[in-house]
C-alpha cells in the first residue's frame, strides 16, 4: 500500500467499493460442447467508504463535513481504478463522492459542496417537491354534517 488518500462521501450509508477482473472462462453450451465467454471476477479487496447517517440524536460514526463523511486512509492506487471503472456512476459524475490527497483539501472541497443534493435527505416540511401531495376528501360545496 503506497499513497492514502481521503474519500468524502454524501450517501447516508456509505458505499462498499469492489474491483472486479474480466476474466475469459468456458461454459458448457446447451446440445454439447463448450465456448469461451468472459467473466467478471472480483478482486479480494474492498474498501468500505463511511456514509454520514446516525440514529436520531446519535453523533455519526464518521467525521463529517458539508454533509460528506470522510474515510481516511485508503490506498490512491485502488481508489484511481475504482474512479476509472465507475466514471459514469452519477454519483461520481454530481460529485456525490471525491477523494484528494490531504484532510485539509477534502474539507474545504466539502464545504465548498454542500448545497450538492443526493435525492435521499429527509422531506422538507414545507414546499418539497417529492413530498406526497395531500388531496382533500371533501368536495367543494358539499355540506359537512356537525354532531
Amino acid at each position: 500500500m503506497g499513497a492514502t488518500l481521503t474519500v468524502a462521501c454524501k450517501m447516508p450509508h456509505g458505499l462498499e467499493l469492489r474491483l472486479f477482473d474480466m476474466v475469459e472462462t468456458t461454459v458448457p453450451v446447451v446440445g454439447g460442447g463448450m465456448r469461451k465467454v468472459k467473466e467478471a471476477r472480483q478482486r479480494p479487496e474492498t474498501v468500505t467508504i463511511k456514509g454520514y447517517a446516525a440514529e436520531f440524536g446519535k453523533v455519526p460514526a464518521a467525521e463529517v463535513e458539508g454533509g460528506f463523511a470522510l474515510t481516511h486512509g485508503v490506498d490512491a492506487d485502488f481508489w484511481d481504478a475504482w474512479l476509472a471503472a465507475n466514471a459514469d456512476s452519477d454519483i461520481v459524475k454530481k460529485g456525490l463522492i471525491f477523494a484528494l490527497p490531504t484532510v485539509e483539501g477534502v474539507r474545504s472541497e466539502s464545504k465548498n459542496r454542500r448545497s450538492l443534493r443526493n435525492g435521499l435527505e429527509p422531506f422538507a416540511k414545507d414546499g418539497d417537491p417529492r413530498a406526497p401531495r395531500r388531496t382533500s376528501n371533501v368536495t367543494a360545496g358539499a355540506a359537512t354534517a356537525d354532531a
